[in-house]
This record gives structure tokens, sequence and C-alpha cells, in this order.
């Protein structure tokens, strides 16, 4: 089966289950994006599901890929509404077994990754742009991790990125004030690329994501697997011990 017959089928099957989730694939750069705008792209089962087959998908379609959202927000994190439980089993299976399969999905990656954020990440959003490569984001947007304010704990790797990125003062701080982080802020802090205006924001994702398409492709493989070498802790193992913790704070233990 040729290459671009076998990608159209899986682009197929991505649209069909999620439409909450759309890839596109223009110029060797795929972009996924989040379309939920009414919720503020909060995620469901179905986007998880989704976004860890479109990252497959365009991992062997294209030469970099983007994730944004539509909408005034990039991510507000989980659907409390549609999904929320404080049985240990679930919280245990939606942590460990899909959460961090998603993270894991944009960490692992080969190819090269960018957040452009059009709005604010919050907590699980936030892990989401932090997962990628590099974050560009539209001015006047924020970061925010309100686990503790809700009587829970970071998950998805929000705490284990941004401390590695940003210290772990920076991180305990942000974690347990629950405040807004001004994007501009964000990038003094390692977080983030670059800021632009808002009707920039695309064109200059496309800019950047093209310049990367055009790089070596071994070169390229291969400082991704430098940069996976290099992280402190074990992924998975850092997402069970997410789950313990939150599931003995949802128990009042």
């Amino acid at each position: 089966m040729r290459r671009e017959t076998r990608c159209s089928m899986f682009m197929n099957e991505v649209k069909k289950s999620c439409s909450e989730v759309k890839l596109e694939i223009e110029d060797q750069v795929a972009w996924i994006s989040l379309c939920r705008p009414r919720a503020r792209n909060a995620l469901t089962a179905s986007m998880r599901q989704a976004v860890c087959e479109a990252f497959a998908v365009a991992e062997i379609s294209a030469r970099v890929i983007v994730l944004t959202g539509e909408g005034p927000a990039f991510c507000i994190g989980h659907d409390f509404e549609a999904e929320s439980s404080d049985d240990p089993d679930t919280i245990w299976a939606v942590m460990v077994e899909d959460y961090a399969v998603m993270i894991e999905a944009i960490e692992g990656c080969q190819r090269p990754t960018i957040a452009a954020l059009n709005g604010p990440a919050i907590g699980a959003g936030m892990a989401l742009a932090l997962a990628c490569d590099i974050v560009i984001s539209r001015s006047r947007s924020y970061l925010s991790l309100p686990f503790v304010q809700m009587g829970m704990v970071p998950d998805c790797g929000s705490y284990r990125m941004l401390a590695d990125r940003a210290g772990g003062q920076r991180a305990i701080g942000l974690a347990l004030t629950g405040q807004y982080l001004p994007i501009e802020e964000a990038k003094s802090w390692g977080l983030v690329w670059d800021v632009v205006p808002r009707l920039e924001l695309r064109d200059r994702v496309r800019q950047e994501a093209q310049r990367m398409a055009e790089l070596p492709e071994a070169a390229v493989q291969g400082l991704k697997a430098l940069a996976r070498a290099s992280q402190k802790e074990d992924r998975r193992d850092w997402a069970r011990r997410e789950a313990e913790i939150q599931i003995a704070c949802l128990s009042g233990g």
C-alpha cells in the first residue's frame, strides 16, 4: 500500500473517531486542532484518544507537528462536567492509562512539535503545551495550574515539566497559588519560545514549522533522542506516582 494512501486512510479514521480533534497536513506540517471552542477545548475521553491517533498519523505523514486549539482558549484541561469520579480504579485508569499515554505520544514524538497557544492553557491544557518541544503563544494569554485549589495535585506530568523548565521554586509557587501566569512572564521563565499578537500567531508558527521541516531529518531525530535521554524522570513512573497521590487526595487520605 502506498504511503500516501495509508496516511489518507488513517486520517479518515481520526475524523471518524472524534470530530472534536482535527488533523490537517500542508507542506510537510501537520496541524492538530482541539475543536470544542464552546467548552474552551476541555478534554474528554474521546478527544484524548483522538489526540494520540492524530499524533501517530502525523508522525508518519509530516516533518513537523503543530498542536493548537479553536476559539478563545488553547485548552482549559479536563472536562469535569463530562467525566468526574472519586473511584480509585477509575482515577488510576484515567491518569495512568489515558492521560499519561496522550502526553507520552507528544513527548515521545520523533518529529519536532510546536504548541501554538491561541489562548489560555490551564491544568492538563498546560501539560499539553509543555509536552511540545517549543511553545509559541498569542499575547495577552496565560498559563495556570489550579489543581491544589481544587483539592488535587497537578497531573499529566505538568509539575514535572514545569519544574524541569522553570525550576522548583517557580513550579511549587505556581501550583500553591494557582495564579494566572501571564504569557509574557512565562516566556521569561523559559516556558514559551515566542509571543506574538493574536492575528500573527498562525503565520509565525507556520514560518517556524517550515524552517524546521527543512532541517536534515537524521539530525532532528538524533536531537529528539538526546532530549528524551535527558529527562530526569520516567514518564510512566511519574504518572503512577501522580495517580497514587491523587487517589489519596480525593479519598481524604
